[in-house]
């Protein structure tokens, strides 16, 4: 009996709950279905790592995090004031990991043409052999 009594009160609870109407409106117009993510970072492959461009005492470098513990100091990949030479670290855009994440495309000087395209100067850094080289 309890168990029977337990059932039907859990059934309208979840009837009651879910009883609101969807409409345009509320999918589009109000932010109860929109898509919850964070801006700045890169997951990696293994899945509980994540890169991203950090600055720490004037320099910039693209650290290595640990999804447990993101408020660490983490692991330098890249430091990418090394580079002054080729480029100015101010006007990195962002940067992507090939499949093997043994390489960084860097994108700086990004300029958008039209849309969703955009030119920018790409440079491609080893991070084994901390080189850099431009794209052409």
């Amino acid at each position: 009996m309890k168990h029977f009594l337990f059932v039907i009160i859990s059934i309208i609870k979840i009837n009651l709950l879910f009883s609101q109407e969807l409409s345009n409106e509320l999918i589009w117009n109000t932010r109860t279905f929109q898509m919850k993510y964070i801006e700045g970072f890169n997951s990696m492959e293994d899945g509980t790592h994540f890169s991203k461009l950090t600055s720490k005492n004037d320099s910039l470098y693209i650290t290595k995090h640990k999804f447990s513990d993101y408020k660490g100091e983490g692991e330098n990949i890249a430091n990418l004031s090394r580079f002054k030479s080729v480029f100015d670290e101010k006007t990195i855009d962002g940067y992507q990991f090939n499949k093997g994440e043994s390489k960084l495309l860097l994108t700086t000087l990004s300029n958008s043409i039209y849309r969703r395209s955009y030119e920018a100067i790409f440079y491609l850094f080893d991070i084994k052999s901390k080189t850099i080289e431009p794209l052409s």
